[in-house]
């Protein structure tokens, strides 16, 4: 008999996309996304290069990277469970690889107090990464819920983990939006991340709504979205401010 851990409603995934991923807009869309997100991946560097210059982290702190590194490894994983994702899996492991640097540099030059607290949080991220690993082969397999599409149960689980994920990820966007509205000023709100930002949602909600997985798009069109409302709000407040490193309108 087969073994039933419990019943869960699972909504509607939509497998209906343009083409499959074999496809060569699916691969350039797929390729030019990798490429963009590793771009995004590589901006911190300047701030390692702050950090190994003056031998101290200071007021840096190394959360995003750590709450970055377990968002990749989930991605990664979800591309591991599901066929014929490879640019979602070269990009993540790039991403798990850069952020697993960034956090080394952290720890090389905290001090004693500050790398007890980050060896704390990068291991729970370690811990919470095997659980869910565990959970995803040994036990998702036999939850009883429907799925569409051909979809597995791991890609199902995944898929609304990771969108989860990136629906908290979206705080730190929004916080900085608020900090512009209520400064008048775009200073902490740099054109090139943002418009690097919307060009990597772009180039994978393409991607995401080609093969047709909703896991893909969901983030992403909601990552343009917030990239026109930065954009906007770009505008808006570059006017009359000189602290734009692009001004948009003369």
């Amino acid at each position: 008999t087969q073994s039933t851990w419990g019943v869960i409603p699972i909504p509607c995934q939509s497998t209906m996309g343009l083409g499959s991923a074999s496809d060569p807009e699916a691969v350039a869309f797929g390729w030019i996304g990798t490429v963009a997100a590793t771009l995004l991946f590589l901006s911190p560097i300047t701030v390692c290069r702050d950090i190994v210059k003056h031998k101290l982290i200071r007021q840096n702190s190394p959360n995003p990277y750590i709450i970055s590194l377990l968002q990749c490894a989930f991605w990664a994983l979800y591309a591991i469970v599901t066929p014929d994702r490879i640019q979602p899996l070269v990009t993540n492991l790039i991403g798990v690889f850069l952020q697993s640097v960034y956090i080394c540099v952290f720890v090389r030059y905290a001090n004693s107090a500050e790398r007890k607290v980050l060896f704390t949080r990068v291991a729970a991220v370690f811990v919470i990464f095997i659980i869910v690993t565990l959970f995803t082969y040994l036990a998702v397999p036999h939850l009883h819920f429907k799925t569409f599409g051909g979809n597995s149960r791991q890609t199902v689980f995944l898929g609304i983990l990771c969108i989860i994920l990136n629906i908290i990820m979206y705080a730190s966007p929004l916080g900085v939006m608020r900090l512009v509205i209520r400064t008048k000023s775009v200073e902490f709100m740099p054109l090139s991340l943002t418009l690097g930002t919307l060009g990597c949602s772009t180039s994978w909600a393409l991607y995401g709504l080609w093969v047709g997985d909703i896991n893909i798009e969901i983030p992403n069109f909601s990552g343009i979205t917030l990239g026109l409302m930065q954009l906007a709000l770009y505008i808006v407040y570059c006017r009359s401010k000189n602290d734009c490193d692009t001004p948009l309108l003369q």
